[in-house]
């Protein structure tokens, strides 16, 4: 029972608040789920189409990736590497309108210029004589060669190269460094197995019925490609970086005629992927599918603990000071931290033996804990406990104790 006079205050007792019951949500009419509905796919076509329309615009070639379907590529038999381009990977097509848009091999390697794991650019293409539309072929580009008029052809690029790096057969059956007017040339130490290739230049010009070209290989075959100098105007473009491992989902799929993988998801081998990229791409698909709800529920269980509950700082910094630094005392600290963090790896470089390893690496240690906490100025501020939380509220009590609320009783 409450009682009716403002006081004494102490027998006065206020009644709880009546707990306010939550609005029930009305409903929605089917006109308002599609209405949501269509809004929520707008925006996910909307977001599709911005990010195609960027890939479109850097690679000003559609579509802007292609899926590798073979393993002519590959740095391993067994092993795919990201940064290498391995079967199932995507590989971003950038468009290419003249010869030296492109940097082969063997100017690659004069400079230092390299893609994918060896010199030279890679390259999209649709076989010589075959039709445009056929599936293209990616793989390095080796030389640019051109007819000469002595019936053999210029590979100017070779003339960078140190000359123990190469040698070349001029159309006159000489032997030497040549870089014009050759029917031969032969590339040493090649690839990530090192071989050494042998290149005819005027040969592949003759087979693909061009004056000029790329000569190509992959980087997974002994040999280079013997299917003609691949013209400028045959490039469908150049690769310029991957996502690796995705395009086996199109693969399972939709196996290719002569490629990955006939025998579905898994498959292994010559005709297959390697078996690292399908457990790459499981565990892949499995945190994109339940990331989003665990780093949802990560957040909610964070916020949540540190609301219910602060901590002190924990670590050294809480046990080396246990309270707040004045300016003196961080100024100090950062003085010692400094001194203890550049003494012992000075005296480290100039001795270097086994046994100063540990001492250096305990004085460093404690040297970044003295600088850590000359920059916080040591512990953190104490938490609220639940004897501060009720002063607050004796205090919000006291103030709004009148007789309807708006101010103290009378004394």
């Amino acid at each position: 029972m409450r009682w009716p006079l403002p006081w004494p205050k102490s027998w006065r007792k206020e009644a709880p608040p009546e707990a306010e019951e939550p609005e029930e949500e009305r409903p929605k009419t089917l006109r308002e789920q599609v209405l949501l509905f269509a809004r929520d796919l707008a925006v996910a076509f909307l977001i599709v189409a911005i990010v195609m329309g960027l890939l479109f615009a850097y690679a000003r070639v559609w579509p802007p990736m292609v899926v590798v379907e073979s393993n002519s590529m590959q740095h391993s038999d067994a092993e795919s590497f990201v940064g290498v381009i391995d079967t199932g990977d995507l590989v971003l097509v950038q468009a290419v309108g003249t010869a030296g848009d492109v940097v082969p091999y063997i100017e690659g390697r004069a400079t230092g210029h390299a893609t994918y794991g060896d010199y030279g650019d890679v390259i999209v293409f649709a076989k010589p004589g075959a039709a445009l539309t056929s599936t293209p072929i990616i793989h390095r580009a080796m030389a640019y060669v051109v007819r000469n008029a002595t019936g053999g052809a210029d590979v100017l690029g070779l003339a960078r190269l140190p000359e123990a790096a190469w040698s070349a057969l001029a159309t006159n059956n000489s032997t030497g460094n040549f870089a014009q007017g050759i029917l031969e040339f032969t590339l040493r130490d090649v690839g990530y197995r090192g071989l050494d290739l042998t290149f005819r230049p005027a040969d592949e010009l003759t087979r693909a019925e061009v004056t000029e070209g790329f000569l190509t290989k992959g980087d997974h075959n002994n040999n280079p490609d013997g299917h003609g100098a691949v013209a400028v105007n045959r490039i469908l473009g150049k690769a310029r970086g991957e996502l690796p491992w995705f395009g086996l989902l199109k693969l399972t799929l939709f196996p290719g005629g002569s490629g990955c993988c006939p025998r579905g998801w898994g498959s292994t081998g010559p005709d297959g992927a390697p078996k690292n990229s399908w457990d790459a791409l499981l565990v892949s698909l499995v945190l994109i599918i339940v990331g989003p709800f665990a780093a949802d529920f990560g957040w909610a269980f964070y916020k949540e603990h540190r609301q219910a509950k602060a901590r002190r700082t924990a670590g050294p910094l809480a046990r080396l000071f246990p309270r707040r630094l004045k300016r003196w005392e961080r100024a100090l600290a950062g003085t010692l931290g400094a001194l203890f963090v550049a003494g012992p790896l000075l005296l480290f470089g100039y001795l270097t033996t086994w046994y100063l390893g540990g001492f250096a690496l305990v004085a460093v240690a404690f040297g970044v804990s003295l600088l850590l906490g000359a920059i916080t100025g040591g512990a953190h501020p104490r938490a609220p406990t639940a004897e501060d939380e009720a002063k607050v509220t004796g205090e919000g009590q006291t103030e709004s104790a009148g007789p309807e609320g708006g101010g103290p009783g009378p004394p």
